[in-house]
């Protein structure tokens, strides 16, 4: 699996070394195909898994719903990853570096 690189942006904290959400933030939902998050001014749209018109199979309607149920619990799955990760302190375990290639996937940055 190769990671993917970081963006030029995307750097851990210069004062405690955490990683920078550059994601928006807030609690994501998701409305059949489309995901939002619950921010302070409101619903903020996040994406949308609709096909193209034309692009649709006979199964797509359910795995557009599949798609943005799982992009709607990314935030809270990145955030367990990295509690989960913590626990692999000092690791070289296959586990830790499974951890560490999906946390520099979702952020650009490594730990």
């Amino acid at each position: 699996m190769t990671p993917t690189p970081p963006a030029p942006d995307d750097q851990p904290s210069a004062q405690t070394g955490a990683l920078i959400a550059r994601h928006t933030l807030g609690e994501w939902s998701h409305d059949e195909d489309e995901i939002f998050a619950k921010t302070e001014s409101g619903f903020v749209f996040v994406a949308s898994t609709n096909s193209l018109p034309g692009d649709m199979g006979p199964d797509m309607s359910q795995q557009e719903v599949a798609n943005a149920r799982l992009i709607a619990a990314a935030p809270d799955l990145l955030e367990a990853l990295i509690l989960a990760r913590d626990l692999f302190v000092n690791s070289d375990s296959a586990c830790a570096e499974i951890c560490d290639a999906a946390i520099l996937k979702a952020t650009g940055s490594p730990r």
